[in-house]
This record gives C-alpha cells, sequence and structure tokens, in this order.
C-alpha cells in the first residue's frame, strides 16, 4: 500500500494486482492484472523526454521475482468531470527480466532515470530506449554496485552479507541519490551536474552515525538515536547547507550534508556526508509534558514539516506532527510546536497532498530562489495537507498556519475578547498576528462574514498605539531581532509623485535559516552567523519607517519623526521618536507580502524580440484580488489609524497636569503622524492596484504584440524599471501612460472601436487612464475611420465630432498624433482651433502672456511653463504650414510608365495638388493670424522669421508685430536680422524717423557680421528716411538726427577710404577687421592708420572732413600726394608722368575745389609746372587743362599763372626754361581766343581788357630781352593781342 501524491492517488496491491484510487473520496478506481506474479514494489516515474508519446505523463513501474515492467499512466477529463480520471495502458510498455534480482525499494528522477534497490545491497537501474539497437536491447539493466572484478570473482563476492536497500530518496534540485540499507547505512551517489551520470560518493555505516550523534547530543540515550527508519532529501530550494534528514526510530532528527558547512559554493559537487545537527524530539525539553515518541516505524519530512508515526500499542498508532508554520519567523532561532493525531491500526504510508500554490513559483524567486516561509505566503497559498493510509483508510492532516489557528481561537472562543486570542497576539508578535488577522478581515466571502469582525476587532484591540518615546539610543534600538531585521530588509518604497511626504518601507522577510553547528549548552539551538534569516518582530521591538524608507526630496535624514534638540539651563534633551503601533507596521507588513512577488522584479523577460510577462494572467488575477480586498478594506476603516485611542475619554486642560498634558499632546501627534502615514499607504494600495490592473489588461492582450508600439528607449527603459519604480516614480508613470496608449494603438490600427478597451482601462486603472483618455481615444478611432471612408459626408461629420470632442479635452492631448490624424483627412483649420483651444486649457489664467509682456523673468518658473506649454502648442501649427507651403512648391512629375498592367491606381486621398497645398497654407495663416492669442502671434513670427519669410512678415497688418519687433532686439540685442526686419517695418509703414533711428544704431554697433560697405549703406538709408518723412528735415528733431547722420557718413566716408588704402599696405593687414566691425572718429583714424602708414590722401580727406586748417601741412600733404605717384611711375616717360599725375589731381580736385584751404590752387600750379619744366616735352597746356577738367575756370587761371610770373622766382631758369611761365600763359590766352565761350558772356569783355593789359605787360618784357626764343614769344603774343583787338 502506498501513495502517489504527484497525481493524488492510492494504491493497494494483491498478489499481482493493483489498484489505484483517489485517496479524497475513493473514486476513480483503476487497476491492472496483466502480471502472473506478486508485485514485490511499486513507483510511478516520470518518463524520459522524447520517448514516448505526449498523452504519457507518467510511467507505473512494477517490480515481480520475475520481471519489471513499465506502464503508460495517461489522463483524461470526462466532459463535466471536475478532475481527470487516470487510465493504465493494457499493455506494458517496457519489460525487463529480473534475472535473480529482487528488488526491495524503487525510485525515479526528474529526468526519467529509474534506480532499483536489491536485496543484495547492489543498486541497479532501469535503462530503456525507444528502439533496440545494433548492441543493445530496449531494455537493460545496470549494476552500479558491482566493481570491474566481479565477473572474475563472483564466489568471493556472493560471500558478503547482503544488506538490503529499503529506501532510496533522489534530490532532483542537486542531482544526488541517498540510499538507506536494511542496517542503517546510508550512501550517497552523484548523478552528475546534468543528472546522468552516476558515482558512488560515500557510504556511511549505522554505528558511525551513531557515535557522530551521540557526541553532539551526549546527555541523550543512544536508543533515541538509532536505528534510522525514515531518510528525506531537502532540496535546495529549503536550505544551502542542510542536504539530507534522516529520523530514528527514538524520533530524533540527524541533519546531514554533502559538503563541509564553511563552504559557500552551492553548486559544488558533493565529496563527504557529514552530520551536522541532532534535534531531538518533543518531550526532551523541561517544560514539556512527559509524553513523547516511542517506537517510530515511519516517518516523513519535507520543508521543514515533519511526521512520525509511533506504535506504543500494537492495535494503534500516533501520529507526531513537528513544524514550525504555525509560528512567525524567529530569526536564528528555530521553534516549532507539535501535535499528536491517534489513528486506528497500522500505518503504511505516508504522503503530501500537492497543494501548491500558483503564486509559490513567485515567492521563491523573490527569495532567490528558497521556499518562503509559511506566515509570509499564507495569504495566498492552502494549509499542507498529510495523507496516511493505515488499515482504517486514509487520513487528511492539516498543518494549521497562523491564520488557521486564529480563524479557529475566533471560532472557538465567540469573539477577540478572550484570553486565548490575547495569548496568541502575545505569542505570535502584534505586529505579525495584526498582519494574519488582516487576511480574516479583508475576506469578501459571506462564510467569513463573522470571523471578519470579530479579526478586525482583535486588531482594534490588541494592535497598540502610536507614541512619542524617548531613548538613549536616539530611536536606534540595539535588539539582536531589529538589527537582523534591519539587515534583512531591502530598500524601501521611495516617495513617489502624488504621494506626499515619506512613505514607511515594506519590509521585505527573506530567505530560510541556515543551519549551523552550535557549542555549549545551546547546542540544539539553529542558527544562521552572517547569513540573512527570519525576521521576527517581538512586541518590544520598535518599527522604524524613517530607517527603512528613502529619504524624501530636500528631507536627507528621511524621516522627519523625532523633534528638533533644544538645550535648556545647560541640560541635554534628548529627542523623541515616534513609535509607530503594531497595528500600523502589521498593515505594512501584509501589503509588502502581497506585492513582495514582483515588487522588486521587472514585469518583463525574454529576448528583445519576444518580451513576455514574469507573471501569468491568473497570478495577477490573485494577486490584485487581494489587494482590491485590502483596499476595500482600508476605505471602509479610513480612522484606522486612531485604534482604541478614539474611545479614550478626553479631559479638559484644566484638569491635567504640565506632564499629562505633555503626553497627551504628544499622544495626538503621534497619532497624528500614523494616521498621515496611512493615508498615503492608502495612495500607495490604490496605485499598485491600477497598475497591475493595467498590466493585466497588457498580459491578456499579448504583451509581444503590446510592446511592439512602444519606443526602443521606452523598451529598453521599462526592461529595466522594477515594479517600484513603475508604481512609485515619475518615469513609471510615464511607461504606465505609453502601455495606455499602445493598447489604444493596437484597437487603432485593427480598426476596431475603442469602447470596450476604454471602458475596462476606465475601470481598472482609472488614475491612469482618465476620462479624458477615453474621449481621446474615441476622437482618434473617429479620425482614423474618416481616413478611410470615401463618402466626403461621412468624413466631413466624423471630422466635426471628432474635433468637438478633441476640444473639450484639448488640454491633455498628445497633440503631435492628433495632429497627424487631422491633417491625414486635410483638417487643417481644425489644427489651429484645437492648438488655440489646448493652450487655453493648458493655461486658463493666461500666465504666460504676462510672462511675455514683462520680459520673460527667469525666475517666474510657473509662468515660465505657461509660456513652453502655449508654445508648444503653436509649433504645431507652424510646423503644418511649413508642410504645407512645403507641397505648394512642389513641382507636379509628368505621368510615368506604369509598372504594371491593368488601370492606372487610385490617387492617395491624403496627397495634396501644390495648388492646393497654397490654398491651405493661406487659410492656416489668416486664421493664425487672426487669433487673439499674443503668444500665437509671436510663435507665427518668430517661425516667419527663422524660416526667412521676411516678406510675409513684413505683409502682416497686426498690432503685435511691433511690440514683438521690439522685445526681440531688446532680449536679443546681438541679432541682426531682427533690426534688419524692424526698420524695414517702420519704414514699410511710414514711420521714417524711427526706421532712421534703427539704421543709425546698426551703423553704429560694434559687429564683426557687418563690413564698413554696409554700415555705409545703412547711414544713407538712414538719411533718406529722414528726408523722405512728411516733416523731411523741417523739424527739430528730424533736422538734428539728419544733421547728425551726414556728419557721421561723412566720416564713414574717410573711414572707407582709410579701408581702402589699408589693404594695399602688408602692414596693416592686421587692422582691417578693426574698420569693419566698428565706426572710428577723425582722430583714431588719423593716429592708427593715415599717420603710421603714410595714407596722405586720408590724411587730407581727414583734414577737411574735420575742418582743421594748416597750410603747411596741407601742401606738405599735396607734395607727398604728387611724389608718391611720380614715384610709382619710375622710369616712365614724361607724357606717362604728366597723364598719371592729371588723374591723380582731377580725382581729388573734384572732392576738394570747392575749399582753397585744401586745394591751394596757386602752390599746386606751381608744383605741377616745375615738373612739367623739368620733364620738358613742349607740352605747355596740360597743366591748364587738368586744372579747366575740375573746374578753374581761365580768369583764374590766368590770375593765378601771372601772380607767380610776376615774382619773378629763379626757379624756373633752375628748372631749365626761365620763360615757362610765359609759355604757359601764352597757351592760356590762345585757349580763351580760339574759344571765347569759355568765358560767361557777362565777364567775357572785362576779361579780355585784363588780357589785353596783360598780354602789354608781357610783351614789353619781352622787347627787353634779345634772344631767338623771346622772338617766337613775341611774335605769338603779338598775335594774341591782334587777335583780342578783334573780339
Amino acid at each position: 500500500m502506498g501513495i502517489f501524491p504527484q497525481v493524488s492517488r492510492a494504491w493497494l496491491t494483491i498478489d499481482s494486482d493493483i489498484y489505484l484510487w483517489r485517496y479524497e473520496d475513493g473514486g476513480d478506481l483503476a487497476f491492472f492484472d496483466g502480471l502472473g506474479d506478486t508485485i514485490l514494489n511499486v513507483c510511478l516515474v516520470t518518463p524520459k523526454p522524447g520517448i514516448l508519446q505526449s498523452h504519457i505523463k507518467y510511467l507505473l513501474c512494477l517490480a515481480t521475482p520475475v520481471e519489471i515492467v513499465l506502464l503508460g499512466v495517461s489522463f483524461t477529463t470526462p466532459q463535466g468531470g471536475p478532475t481527470e480520471e487516470i487510465h493504465l495502458l493494457p499493455e506494458p510498455l517496457f519489460s525487463l527480466p529480473c534475472e535473480q534480482l529482487v528488488t526491495k525499494s524503487l525510485q525515479g528522477t526528474a529526468c526519467g532515470r529509474i534506480f532499483m534497490g536489491g536485496k543484495d545491497g547492489c543498486l541497479y537501474e532501469f535503462c530503456y530506449q525507444s528502439q533496440e539497437g545494433w548492441f543493445g536491447k530496449k531494455t537493460r539493466k545496470i549494476n552500479h554496485s558491482s566493481g570491474a572484478l566481479s565477473w572474475i570473482m563472483p564466489s568471493l563476492l556472493g560471500l558478503a552479507e547482503e544488506d538490503s536497500i529499503l529506501q532510496m530518496e533522489v534530490d532532483d534540485s542537486r542531482n544526488i541519490l541517498y540510499t538507506r540499507s536494511e542496517k542503517g547505512s546510508l550512501t550517497m551517489y552523484d548523478l552528475g551536474a546534468n543528472g546522468q551520470s552516476l558515482e558512488k560518493i560515500v557510504s556511511v555505516s549505522a554505528q558511525k552515525l551513531l557515535e557522530e550523534s551521540s557526541r553532539l547530543a551526549a546527555t541523550v540515550e543512544t536508543n533515541n538515536l538509532r536505528p534510522i527508519i525514515h531518510i528525506a532529501a531537502v532540496s535546495s530550494q529549503e536550505d544551502d547547507n542542510i542536504h539530507l534528514i534522516a529520523l530514528t526510530s527514538g524520533g530524533s532528527r540527524l541533519y546531514l550534508s554533502t559538503r563541509n558547512p564553511n563552504e559557500n559554493n552551492p553548486n559544488a559537487r558533493p565529496y563527504c556526508l557529514k552530520l551536522l545537527h541532532v534535534r531531538l524530539p518533543p518531550g526532551f525539553s523541561p517544560s514539556a509534558p512527559p509524553q513523547k515518541p516511542t517506537k517510530v516505524h515511519s516517518g516523513y519530512y519535507k520543508s521543514g514539516l515533519s511526521l512520525l508515526a509511533s506504535s506504543p500499542a500494537e492495535a494503534a498508532d500516533v501520529l507526531w506532527l513537528i513544524w514550525n508554520g504555525c509560528l512567525p519567523p524567529g530569526g536564528q532561532i528555530l521553534m516549532e510546536s507539535h501535535s499528536v493525531v491517534p489513528v486506528e491500526g497500522h500505518t503504511w504510508s505516508i504522503g503530501e497532498v500537492n497543494t501548491e500554490s500558483k503564486l509559490v513559483n513567485l515567492y521563491r524567486n523573490s527569495y532567490n530562489g528558497r521556499d518562503p516561509p509559511s506566515a509570509v505566503i499564507q495569504h495566498c497559498a492552502p494549509s499542507r495537507q498529510l495523507v496516511v493510509l493505515s488499515a482504517q483508510g486514509s487520513i487528511l492532516i492539516s498543518a494549521l498556519r497562523p491564520v488557521d489557528c486564529l480563524r479557529q481561537l475566533l471560532i472557538e472562543c465567540g469573539g477577540p475578547d478572550a484570553e486565548a486570542v490575547k495569548v496568541y497576539f502575545s505569542l505570535q508578535g502584534a505586529e505579525q498576528a495584526v498582519a494574519t488577522s488582516l487576511i480574516l478581515a479583508t475576506s469578501q466571502a459571506i462564510m467569513d462574514r463573522q470571523v471578519a469582525e470579530w479579526s478586525f476587532r482583535a486588531l482594534l484591540l490588541y494592535g497598540g498605539e502610536p507614541r512619542l518615546v524617548y531613548s538613549g539610543s536616539q530611536g536606534f534600538p540595539t535588539s539582536s531581532a531589529y538589527q537582523g531585521s534591519q539587515a534583512g530588509f531591502p530598500t524601501g518604497f521611495q516617495s513617489p509623485q502624488g504621494f506626499p511626504g515619506n512613505v514607511t518601507g515594506f519590509p521585505m522577510y527573506q530567505s530560510p535559516s541556515q543551519y549551523h553547528p552550535s557549542s555549549g549548552k545551546d547546542m540544539y539551538q539553529l542558527s544562521s552567523p552572517g547569513g540573512p534569516g527570519y525576521v521576527s518582530s517581538p512586541p518590544q521591538t520598535t518599527f522604524h519607517p524613517n530607517l527603512m524608507s528613502t529619504p524624501a526630496p530636500g528631507n536627507p535624514q528621511g524621516g522627519g519623526y523625532s523633534y528638533p534638540p533644544t538645550q535648556q539651563g545647560g541640560f541635554h534633551h534628548p529627542l523623541p521618536e515616534l513609535q509607530f503601533s503594531a497595528r500600523h507596521n502589521g498593515i505594512y507588513l501584509y501589503i509588502s507580502r502581497i506585492l513582495r512577488p514582483l515588487w522588486s522584479s521587472p514585469l518583463i523577460s525574454g529576448p528583445g524580440d519576444q518580451p513576455r510577462s514574469i507573471v501569468s494572467g491568473s497570478e495577477l488575477e490573485s494577486i490584485i484580488g487581494q489587494l482590491h480586498c485590502l483596499k476595500m478594506f482600508l476605505e471602509r476603516n479610513a480612522n484606522l489609524s486612531a485604534g482604541a485611542a478614539g474611545d479614550q475619554q478626553q479631559h479638559a486642560p484644566g484638569q491635567l497636569s504640565s506632564t499629562q498634558l505633555s503626553q497627551q499632546r504628544g499622544q495626538q501627534d503621534a497619532l497624528l503622524r500614523e494616521k498621515q502615514s496611512m493615508m498615503l499607504l492608502r495612495q500607495l494600495v490604490a496605485h499598485s492596484l491600477q497598475v497591475l490592473g493595467l498590466w493585466m489588461v497588457v498580459v491578456d492582450h499579448q504583451v509581444d504584440l503590446v510592446l511592439a508600439h512602444l519606443s526602443n528607449d521606452n523598451k529598453n527603459l521599462f526592461r529595466q524599471l522594477l515594479l517600484r519604480d513603475i508604481v512609485v516614480s515619475p518615469t513609471g508613470r510615464e511607461i504606465c501612460c505609453s502601455l495606455v496608449e499602445c493598447l489604444i494603438q493596437r484597437y487603432l490600427g485593427d480598426s476596431a472601436t475603442t469602447d470596450a478597451i476604454s471602458a475596462k482601462l476606465r475601470e481598472v486603472c482609472p488614475g491612469l487612464y482618465r476620462a479624458e483618455d477615453a474621449a481621446s481615444s474615441k476622437a482618434h478611432e473617429l479620425l482614423l475611420a474618416a481616413a478611410q471612408t470615401n463618402k466626403p459626408s461621412d468624413r466631413d461629420r466624423m471630422v466635426k465630432e471628432a474635433v468637438s470632442i478633441a476640444k473639450q479635452i484639448a488640454g491633455s492631448l498628445r497633440l503631435e498624433v492628433l495632429v497627424s490624424h487631422l491633417t491625414a483627412v486635410h483638417a487643417y483649420t481644425s489644427v489651429v482651433e484645437i492648438c488655440l483651444a489646448a493652450a487655453s486649457k493648458k493655461d486658463p489664467q493666461g500666465l504666460a502672456v504676462h510672462f511675455y509682456t514683462t520680459g520673460q523673468n527667469a525666475d517666474d518658473s510657473t509662468g515660465m511653463a505657461a509660456y513652453r506649454a502655449r508654445t508648444d502648442c503653436y509649433r504645431h501649427c507652424t510646423n503644418m504650414l511649413k508642410t504645407l507651403l512645403t507641397s505648394s512648391n512642389n513641382i507636379p512629375t509628368s505621368p510615368s510608365v506604369p509598372k504594371s498592367p491593368g488601370p492606372p491606381p487610385a490617387a492617395d486621398p491624403s496627397h495634396l495638388a501644390p495648388a492646393q497645398a497654397s490654398e491651405w497654407a493661406e487659410e492656416v495663416f489668416r486664421l493664425m493670424l487672426s487669433s487673439e492669442d499674443e503668444i500665437m502671434h509671436a510663435t507665427l513670427y518668430q517661425w516667419l522669421i527663422d524660416n526667412r519669410y521676411t516678406d510675409r512678415l513684413l505683409g502682416v497688418q497686426s498690432p503685435y508685430l511691433e511690440n514683438f519687433l521690439k522685445r526681440g532686439i531688446a532680449q536679443h540685442p546681438d541679432q541682426l536680422d531682427l533690426f534688419d526686419i524692424i526698420w524695414k517695418y517702420y519704414e514699410k509703414n511710414g514711420q521714417y524717423f524711427l526706421a532712421a533711428k534703427i539704421l543709425d544704431k546698426l551703423s553704429s554697433r560694434h559687429s564683426t557680421e557687418l563690413n564698413l560697405s554696409s554700415r555705409v549703406e545703412y547711414l544713407s538709408r538712414a538719411i533718406m528716411c529722414v528726408k523722405s518723412g512728411e516733416d523731411g528735415a523741417s523739424s527739430r528733431g528730424s533736422g538734428e538726427l539728419l544733421h547728425h547722420l551726414e556728419e557721421k557718413m561723412e566720416v564713414a566716408r574717410v573711414q572707407l577710404m582709410v579701408l581702402e588704402a589699408s589693404a594695399n599696405i602688408p602692414a596693416a593687414s592686421g587692422t582691417l577687421s578693426r574698420l569693419n566691425s566698428d565706426l572710428l572718429d577723425i582722430t583714431t583714424l588719423y593716429q592708427d592708420w593715415a599717420e603710421p602708414y603714410e595714407l596722405w590722401e586720408c590724411k587730407l580727406a581727414i583734414l577737411a572732413t574735420a575742418g582743421h586748417h594748416d597750410p603747411l601741412l596741407i601742401q606738405t600733404i599735396w607734395t607727398n600726394i604728387i611724389d608718391r605717384e611720380l614715384e610709382r611711375l619710375g622710369a616712365c616717360d614724361g607724357a606717362t608722368k604728366k597723364t598719371a599725375i592729371s588723374r591723380k589731381i582731377e580725382s581729388l580736385g573734384r572732392l576738394y575745389l570747392t575749399s582753397s584751404k585744401y586745394f591751394p590752387l596757386e602752390f599746386l600750379v606751381k608744383k605741377l609746372e616745375l615738373i612739367s619744366c623739368k620733364e620738358g616735352g613742349g607740352d605747355y597746356q596740360w597743366v591748364p587743362l587738368c586744372l579747366q577738367h575740375i573746374g578753374v575756370d581761365i580768369p583764374r587761371l590766368l590770375d593765378v599763372y601771372n601772380r607767380i610770373y610776376l615774382t619773378k622766382e629763379a626757379v624756373w631758369l633752375t628748372a631749365g626754361d626761365e620763360l615757362h611761365i610765359l609759355r604757359v600763359l601764352s597757351s592760356i590766352l590762345t585757349m580763351f581766343v580760339e574759344s571765347p565761350s569759355s568765358v560767361a558772356a557777362p565777364d567775357r569783355r572785362q576779361f579780355t581788357v585784363v588780357c589785353q593789359d596783360a598780354v602789354s605787360a608781357y610783351l614789353g618784357e619781352l622787347y627787353m630781352k634779345q634772344s631767338h626764343d623771346t622772338a617766337l614769344m613775341v611774335n605769338r603774343f603779338r598775335d594774341i593781342q591782334a587777335r583780342l583787338d578783334r573780339m
């Protein structure tokens, strides 16, 4: 008789027949009677993968004296049936002859291997394969105990005394096989890291185990430590150091390990079997009852739960149930309770019902692969059940959890007022008991209503009250229990957006204790030095949210639960510490247990292209259900933090002493702080519930398809975010909103209505998916439908409805998506309307306009945020306008040859012809300009400037444009474009005086972007603007400005001359940028350029501009000008030099002829005639002609030459021609007589008389000189005289 817990069946063999049935109700009987020999052993094993068909779930191994067979086991679910029915295949799948093998035990592994324990003490393996090979059959037997020489000396081996293998246990987590022999020897085999090999490691005899256990338990009789009647493997999920537990007939438990306990490598292969600890059965402690287990013949152990079957009498057994699951986690101390169950008849088999919770794997992962304590998962896992088979039938025994004990106490005592309930809270610890009470108090089952009410009363009665306490350690308790909890807790909750203040951290309990041998009198205590352990919360231990939580911004100490230190009279007053009530801490503890499986984990795993949720929909449903029950409980009991203190009588202040008043104020303050913490906790529960609800919707809609709509950045971020971050951080909220958008996008992408998903999201996460979000989804749905319809009337109706919805929720819309949908249906004007509505919704108080009009003060953060919100809305309008203008400029392409035969494809409805795009652009432009929002205008104007639409901007007729331009040049004085635009704006609108002032500023500003030519042009335009005004230059202001501008223009021209002259001088190349970047004064130009670089023409211009009269300096300048020109010509002939000098004199004479100060005519004539005399050549007219070309008339020339002649200077004789001046005079007179009209008619007669007198004087002088040259000159003058007489 035995039990198959994995299929919930019991079995019984009668001779060669085997029967299986459900041990819960005795139903579903199945049998097999195809064997001819008595069945010796039975085992249910997992088949090897890839050998059998998928409907074969298990193999039933039956061993007889003749053969060993494997039967196929399958299951079917009948229609309407609650459970599966088991079926045994009628024929064995595999059969293996025994060949003198008598089996005493069978055992299978998780990977499908089958081991057999022989009566001869050898370990065998049943190997099977799908087909027979060349060198092997389908089945074969391997003896793992025989050596290489066993076939040579079989007789010697046969002389050894037999020691049958009665029990085998496999640790599938470590791939280790343990065997127990009839004489109590323990043997360990290593199955290899992959479980496919086998190697015998060590065998420990019963005597050696007895000796080692006696040394550890020296005061205990050895009869209690022998013989070993059962062994149980301890999986790695339960403990790292303890690997095997052996039960003895006296009820003792021996804890063994396969490696040295000091090693920290859990993946190391086993190499020894060492006894670490002995734990005695109940009855050996001084306070224990005298009854204790005796004559234990069978047992069971798994995950801390032990069941011993003892036979004190032959007719009945007594079951001893020993475990620690009904007690709170005890830190480094292992506490256990025991119960005694009498059984009629002999106990044949013990097994555990497979009632593992669907959340246990999540909790195990949160404990780093360890089994979580029973108290931690009691809210989501059923109680453990053991099934015992005896001659009377099957007995189901439940191991009570703490919540089961509390329920039973409340029912038996009829309420929470009994002393037994109070003792329960004391034994469990108030915080642990409150967390347990919440499981019952939050239950929504109808049958639990009374128990839920009693549990609520119990946590009120025994949950304690908050208080302010003074301690020398300033709130840092030194008890070992709290130190352990502080080391074991992970980081608590951070202060999320929307949850002001400091949120108390949730303690997440760590993995189970690690067992190590102790020394001294406490040799039976289990400890875990240096490792994480269970965290107990004794009633006297204080819960410290200010230590367990992450500090809020601006509060580095993280709590704010202590008063500032004060000193009075030289004495130091200790700081009061807030000590929360056990009720408060228990609620936090319960919430931490609910959220623990997911709190510190990301929600997705798997490769990037195939993400999957780490939690299934059913698991999420379970967690959400518990959170929902807790949320309803907290909402029903909003004043839970008041506890029993609300019923205490409040005394008048006059009736209390100062100490009592201080205590009362401290109590009120503590209650207020605890109430604030509970309020934050309710917010946290509500938000966590919404986040998990949203994720459940995502899981229901296939995670990979939903996340495909996320951007790559958000995908990578989502993989890194833990649930904690998603719940409490702003980034997590953004991710949640993105998930909502992905869900909606999936429906819109499938052209499906969003009403159903919107209703679902509004139900599960109204804080993440508001009514505005649902309306937004509806608007998007209508626009997408409008884009697909071919009926203009339907399209217009849908667009109108969508725009109407969008205007109502414009403040919460994602405008970039909505704008894309509107432009797809050519609703361009609606984009402007919605953007205006969105800006108004986001800034209802008009803070942006105030911020804009007051100079955009950077300290006004609120106004700046409103301004940015508005400009972000209007940027969608300008982007759309840019797209339309770009489309209007596209050149239509010519028809192309179709790629495939048939009719031409339909035109794209979203495509716009250039003419249509231009019309829509103009309409959008007009609509934007018609807005009364100044920020809209400013955004549009700035966009026009950035995209160089200056002409469009200047054509705008708006009261906001001038202020925009003024504000622009005030805030950005370095941007020349704005200055250019504003003077053009003034000029275009007839405000010439203002335009001239702007141009004047532009010409004078220091900038490397402007060159000198541009500055001169600005001055020229400014002068034109002043002269073009209505008053011209008649008004005083305009006249002054005009005079100022003209003076600047003169200096600027000189500077331009200096620049042109300096450009040809290599030494002055480094100073050219200075001449271009500023307008300089006359003095600077003279001192820094004209004088150092000998710019003579520039010097002359500077003197003329400044009005400085220095005849000697001016004559020196003219001399250098002429001499430099002659130097430049070098060895050229005289005619070339005369021509070049004539051009230079003409160019400068036209500038300075009007001022005799700067054009010394007599000096220049003398200088030029000396050059002419020295050069010779017979050309006596080039100087007079040159001067005539620049405007010197003949009478003035005659006068100048006559004065030079009358001076009778000897320089002419030195120059080589004493009569040179007379020759030039004769030429001047000849020009007059040949062309009398060169002198004005009114002055001609008088000038003729002057000429006659001059000729007479010249002839008189010539008569006195007798030479060939004078004779010629006399003849010429006589001819001139005769011609003058005839005039």
